[in-house]
């Protein structure tokens, strides 16, 4: 049987921010979000355990087939809004002298275009010049990938997923146009953690079974003590009385 669609659910986390004096609370918050996996648009998912790591590599192809590998920069995000993956390579690692480019920061900077169209070839600029942008963090993870830089994707320890992927390639000087690509993740291997209402209702559960235990263990020795124990020492005591 085949299908044409299928419904995937993933959980987005949100942030809001309270400012008070001198502080700034930040509160998470969970959204559940649920969009629709299109076969014959993505194809078949790249099956991942989630403790692999992967490093995609592109092929550039036209008409006529396969051209080359494509050792150009590239950058990629999921297009449904998934933000719990990361990169395993910092811009420390990778040499920068000042806070390369991120997703954060360039959406940060065109807020007004939609998500495919904040970065690209024609706002780029690299992180390998002292010219270029403060020194700032350089501990964040490195979110440009090239064949060479061995940059791969990790995902998170807590649950499973599926994602899709689109590629864009980030040098301007590879091409004129506007390259990319989609490509789709299956991240499987994590075992569900039990949620906190479960664990609390098998505790109570257990604390209630132990003292209905306890209970009817009671009324089963005073019943036994009474019939055995004091029953008898009564019938003694009074045979006794009225000898």
């Amino acid at each position: 049987m085949e299908y044409d669609e299928m419904t995937v659910t993933f959980r987005k986390e949100n942030y809001s921010f309270i400012n008070q004096p001198n502080t700034k609370i930040t509160k998470a918050f969970f959204l559940f979000q649920r969009v629709q996996y299109k076969w014959q648009i993505y194809g078949c998912p790249l099956r991942l355990d989630f403790k692999e790591k992967f490093h995609p590599l592109i092929e550039l192809h036209n008409s006529e087939g396969f051209v080359e590998e494509v050792k150009a920069n590239f950058i990629v995000w999921e297009i449904h809004g998934r933000d719990d993956y990361s990169f395993n390579t910092t811009m420390k690692k990778t040499g920068c002298l000042h806070e390369a480019q991120t997703w954060k920061s360039m959406t940060e900077l065109n807020k007004d275009l939609p998500l495919e169209k904040v970065w690209g070839p024609e706002n780029y600029r690299h992180c390998f010049s002292y010219a270029i942008g403060k020194p700032g963090d350089l501990n964040q993870p490195y979110e440009i990938i090239n064949k060479s830089n061995y940059n791969h994707l990790v995902w998170p320890m807590y649950h499973t997923g599926m994602y899709v992927f689109q590629v864009k390639i980030l040098d301007p000087n590879y091409s004129f146009c506007n390259l990319t690509a989609i490509f789709a993740i299956e991240v499987y291997g994590v075992i569900p953690s039990p949620s906190g209402y479960l664990v609390a209702s098998f505790l109570f559960f257990l604390m209630l079974l132990f003292f209905s235990i306890l209970v009817l263990s009671y009324f089963h020795y005073m019943r036994i003590y009474k019939q055995y124990i004091y029953e008898p020492q009564y019938k003694i005591r009074r045979r006794q009385k009225n000898s």
